[in-house]
């Protein structure tokens, strides 16, 4: 009985192990060639321009992202480092109160309050003098019979120059009451009624008594 032959067919493996060196030559090469390709493109001026315009917008991309972590992370950090604001008491202005004890002032007091500055402007007085001998009239009449009872023992021409002297500060005296000159400007007049509707207030403001 003939023996089994159990060694290899070197025929058949040098034929298998050829082809393979050959598809390893092939795949080489075929990789150099995509290499080659691959380099001659990048030297193309429209496929660096390509590639420079997408790695461009990229890097803005990741710019903008980055500043704007950057920022949050900022502005977080400012509002923690701020105190906290207390929340403030609201008080309500004072109201201002007036009062009258006779029906003149009453009267100045509705004026002083529904009377515009242009209005009273043209109530000032523009000739006081005309009215000093009727207005000391009043006032002597009123004040002469307190002198006597202050001093009994007075003579009446003596009475009459203490009166005199009182009258030159009184604010009955139309001299010492605002009052502006017969050619006063458009603008004087107007001063002159706003600092006597001042005054006519703080007279009759309640806060002061």
């Amino acid at each position: 009985m003939p023996k089994k032959f159990t060694g290899s067919n070197t025929k058949v493996e040098a034929a298998k192990s050829k082809k393979e060196r050959v598809k390893e030559a092939k795949d080489a090469a075929e990789e150099a060639r995509k290499a080659e390709i691959e380099a001659k493109s990048w030297d193309d001026p429209v496929t660096k321009k390509l590639h420079s315009k997408k790695d461009l917008e990229e890097a803005k991309r990741l710019e903008k992202l980055r500043r704007k972590e950057e920022n949050k992370v900022l502005l977080q950090d400012e509002e923690s480092s701020l105190p906290t604001r207390k929340t403030q008491k609201f008080t309500p202005p004072k109201l201002e109160s007036f009062g009258a004890q006779s029906i003149d002032d009453a009267i100045t007091l509705l004026s002083a309050v529904t009377q515009s500055t242009k209005v009273g402007a043209d109530n000032i007085e523009k000739h006081p003098e005309r009215r000093v001998k009727a207005a000391f009239a009043l006032y002597e009449e009123r004040e002469l019979p307190k002198l006597k009872k202050e001093f009994p023992g007075l003579r009446l021409s003596q009475l009459k120059q203490i009166l005199q002297k009182q009258w030159q500060k009184a604010p009955e005296n139309p001299f010492n009451q605002v009052h502006v000159a017969v050619n006063a400007t458009k603008e004087q007049k107007q001063d002159a009624a706003e600092q006597i509707k001042l005054s006519e207030l703080d007279r009759l403001r309640l806060n002061n008594q």
